[in-house]
């Protein structure tokens, strides 16, 4: 009996230990998603502010 129960408890470290990786690769993804949104959006506000002072430079 001992040893079925020391397997069992084996087994159940194996899958945690598993699913600990499954969710540190998911959070990495997801950091890795929102840095990404970020650069995006900083991105977007140095071209729309480029572009206003282009119009603003031509209006003068």
């Amino acid at each position: 009996m001992r040893k079925s129960s020391l397997r069992e408890h084996e087994e159940h470290a194996i899958r945690l230990g598993g699913q600990l990786d499954n969710l540190q690769k998911n959070l990495q993804a997801r950091k890795f998603s929102q840095l990404r949104d970020e650069v995006f959006s900083i991105e977007r506000h140095i071209m729309e502010a480029l572009a206003k002072s282009r119009e603003q430079g031509l209006q003068k």
